[in-house]
Order: C-alpha cells, then sequence, then structure tokens
C-alpha cells in the first residue's frame, strides 16, 4: 500500500517489510545531481535500509537515541542516525569503543578552518552523544607524505596506499582512545582511511568515501568529522 504513494515509474518489483521505507523518506532517494541523475550514495542508503533490518538496531534513517543502539552489533560502513545527526559505523576499537564519522562532508570548510568547525559541530551535538564520547589525544604526530611519493592499489584512481610502511609517523598515525586527552571530533589519518577501505570494510567503493580527499601533506577527511564513542 506504501509503494502507491511513491512517485515514479516501476519496471520490477520486490517484497519489503511496509514499515521500512515509507513514502516520506523518498526525497532521501530522489534528490537529483545538476546533471539530473541520482547519486550512488542515496542508492547504497536505500540498499542498507533494506538489508541491515536484522541488526537489531534503528533503521537507517531512524532518528533515535544513543542509548537505543548495539554498536557491537553494526558491521562496517552501516548507516544510522543519531539525535538529529546522521553517521556512518567505521570499526570496532576493542574494550567498548567504536569509531563513527559523520557520513556527510560540512560544506564551505577549507583545511585552515576545519578545527574550528569541529570544535563548533561538537559544541551542538545532543548532551547525550556528547557523553557518549571517548577522549583522544591532544595532538597527533601526522607526518608528511608528499603526494607524488604515495602509490596506491586500485580498484580506480588512489584507492588504497600500499606503501605506508616508508613513512613510519604516518603508519602509526592510527586512532585510539587516549584517556589523557579529550573528547571531541577530529579528522581522518591517511592510516586510518586505508585500513577502512575496502570490501567488507567502512569505505567498501570511492563513492562511499566520497568525503575523503588528498591534500599536499596526508590525506584528510573534506570536513567530515569522526567521533569514538563508548556502548
Amino acid at each position: 500500500a506504501a509503494a502507491g504513494n511513491i512517485p515514479g515509474q516501476y519496471y520490477y518489483g520486490i517484497h519489503v517489510d511496509s514499515q521500512l521505507i515509507s513514502s516520506d523518506q523518498t526525497q532521501e532517494f530522489l534528490t537529483l545531481e545538476a546533471d539530473g541523475t541520482i547519486p550512488h550514495i542515496h542508492l547504497s542508503l536505500l540498499l542498507q535500509a533494506i538489508t541491515t533490518k536484522d541488526d537489531g538496531n534503528p533503521g537507517v534513517f531512524e532518528d533515535s537515541q544513543p542509548e537505543d543502539f548495539n554498536f557491537a552489533a553494526m558491521t562496517p560502513g552501516r548507516v544510522f542516525t543519531m539525535a538529529g545527526e546522521q553517521y556512518r559505523y567505521l570499526e570496532n576499537m576493542g574494550s567498548g569503543n567504536h569509531m563513527i564519522i559523520r557520513n556527510r562532508a560540512i560544506p564551505n570548510t577549507s583545511f585552515d578552518q576545519e578545527e574550528g568547525v569541529f570544535d563548533s559541530w561538537f559544541d551542538g551535538l545532543d548532551p547525550a552523544v556528547q557523553d557518549r564520547v571517548q577522549p583522544v589525544a591532544d595532538d597527533f604526530v601526522t607526518g608528511n607524505v608528499p603526494y607524488a611519493d604515495v602509490t596506491f592499489d586500485g580498484p580506480g584512481p588512489r584507492w588504497i596506499p600500499n606503501n605506508l610502511d616508508n613513512f613510519p609517523e604516518v603508519e602509526a598515525d592510527v586512532t585510539r582512545v587516549d584517556t589523557s586527552g579529550t573528547s571531541r571530533a577530529f579528522s581522518l589519518s591517511l592510516a586510518d582511511v586505508t585500513r577502512l577501505s575496502g570490501s567488507g570494510r567502512a569505505f567498501p567503493n570511492h563513492a562511499e568515501r566520497v568525503g575523503a580527499v588528498i591534500l599536499g601533506g596526508g590525506y584528510v577527511p573534506m570536513a567530515n568529522p569522526r567521533l569514538e564513542v563508548g556502548s
């Protein structure tokens, strides 16, 4: 019955739970790019809405509070909506800690503005979310990678760096909880992006890693703040 409210033409059909995707969510999938095409990411979210129902967590678009989620049941790349923000689950960090990232970039943010923008975004989060965020180091030793010195494995261009072992500081810049640090939002490192990219991981393809770009010395997200949260 709900399908009758969704505009468009139908060339084939599948049977899904009628409560899974309702007509008031269709705009998520009907938003067009400038050239009139539907972005890959919207189709990916539709597939997630269908396939992630059985992990026991609220649906992709079901805005819920932190206590409603069992992060340990999520698989990498799982998208969810928590306290008004849409996130992507990145990985289980162990000891009850999990890494998540805002699923959309914050627009019009330069690299130099990033720290201030992230702090402002974090300050505006629901207090229940802030309370779950674990501390990380106040300063990161990121190292530096000249763009021309990084080589990549495919498929496609600039997919997964394959020579980070030539840059020990960069390779070691991996996110960890640091109880002497501060609870805050921060950027993905090149080492993090490398570890989180590939089949069965948080970023299974280029399109779903679209928020990350290569800038100057290394790989940083285009204003996609990430968080460490506790179960």
